[in-house]
């Protein structure tokens, strides 16, 4: 298709991400065995509780924090392009986190929760139900 193309460059620029994405396939392909889920999931449920955390604070303060150095994006409920909520005729800021949109966040704090979901059910860091709950189960 490069001899077809219109725009040659890219065409070359989309050659060489189908080549990365072939090159990244096999990488996951061969090395996915090594990983440790279990791991990997207490990672994404530890960033989801900072990500939440943040959250909380940013709608407390109806602003941003000032986390810049985290990727934290200036927030305030009469900047413009700033996802907020009309309730009661006031303006309520929708909350981002570290992310670069609201709806970012939400996606995260849904993985994290089946991150936490996955290790409460099926992993061995909460094989008694016992650590968290007591004697109630």
């Amino acid at each position: 298709s490069l001899t077809q193309a219109t725009v040659v460059g890219l065409a070359w620029y989309r050659l060489v991400k189908l080549a990365e994405f072939i090159l990244f396939y096999f990488y996951i392909r061969t090395n996915l065995l090594k990983f440790n889920l279990e791991r990997l999931a207490s990672v994404v449920v530890a960033s989801g509780v900072f990500q939440a955390v943040i959250a909380l604070a940013q709608y407390w303060r109806q602003a941003s924090l000032g986390l810049r150095w985290l990727g934290e994006s200036p927030l305030s409920i009469n900047t413009t392009n700033v996802a907020v909520i009309i309730a009661d005729g006031q303006k309520y800021l929708r909350v981002y986190g570290t992310t670069p949109h609201p709806n970012v966040l939400a996606a995260w704090l849904l993985l994290a929760l089946c991150a936490f979901y996955y290790l409460f059910s099926f992993s061995n860091i909460f094989k008694s139900r016992n650590f968290l709950l007591g004697n109630f189960l």
